[in-house]
């Protein structure tokens, strides 16, 4: 749970927008809550929301409806309100800020939980992507970008400004985080810009796995999130980014 305290709106993460500001009043709003549980609850409704029918015995209209319960009759619909906020704040700068926000509301400093600063995440791309030759990947060969500790995704959204659009059915990012909410975070992030990804909940060290979730680049249109069950293809995918190659 996150150590600090969140002070006036003012002075909190991304406050001179105007709807982040209205995110800012919104959490403040539920009354007797504190800002990690609504913060985390938060992002669990809207994976609950996004996850594709085609997800296999995902529990997830339970999961959702056992937090809406926890709050009084009128106080759903803030959620609504909070992601048409995050929403907007995308649209007018095509930025992600639920990292951003995490860090703000829910992030743990006990564990060492301090998300690379944008600035730096860009540098990182320019030198990663800067002489790759995006002629050798295809949709079928694709690019691996992988972050063995990868937070909110911020780093990925980097790297994502930099590739070609002509480009971006053959880039896969691959992500792992020992954070749960951390990895909602990351897996919301690639589906809403749009990339495919697997982000996993897991552990590089030991390669252990315990969730993974994929999202799907459509052309054209928004992309796709599904989360991935079969034991034996978890360790499939955790394998390929941070271990080996194998065949999907």
């Amino acid at each position: 749970m996150a150590t600090k305290h969140t002070g006036a709106i003012h002075t909190r993460v991304l406050s001179q927008n105007q709807y982040i500001r209205k995110f800012h009043e919104t959490v403040d709003s539920f009354i007797g809550r504190n800002h990690w549980q609504v913060y985390t609850d938060f992002l669990q409704l809207m994976m609950d929301s996004f996850l594709s029918d085609q997800t296999p015995d995902h529990p997830r209209e339970k999961d959702y409806m056992d937090i809406v319960r926890q709050y009084k009759p009128h106080e759903p619909e803030k959620f609504t309100q909070m992601m048409n906020c995050i929403f907007a704040y995308m649209r007018e700068t095509n930025r992600e800020c639920i990292s951003e926000l995490w860090e703000e509301y829910a992030s743990n400093s006990m564990i060492g939980q301090f998300f690379t600063p944008w600035h730096l995440c860009q540098l990182n791309a320019d030198l990663l992507l800067k002489n790759l030759d995006w002629e050798k990947y295809t949709p079928e060969n694709p690019c691996y970008i992988s972050d063995p500790s990868c937070g909110g995704g911020r780093a990925f959204i980097a790297s994502l400004k930099r590739i070609p659009l002509s480009k971006m059915d053959s880039i896969c990012f691959c992500g792992i985080d020992v954070d749960h909410n951390v990895c909602l975070v990351a897996a919301l992030n690639m589906l809403f810009f749009n990339a495919s990804s697997y982000v996993i909940h897991g552990n590089a060290l030991t390669m252990e796995v315990w969730h993974v979730f994929r999202t799907i680049h459509h052309l054209g249109s928004g992309g796709e999130i599904v989360e991935i069950t079969d034991p034996e293809k978890m360790q499939q995918i955790i394998s390929i980014g941070f271990s080996k190659k194998g065949d999907l």
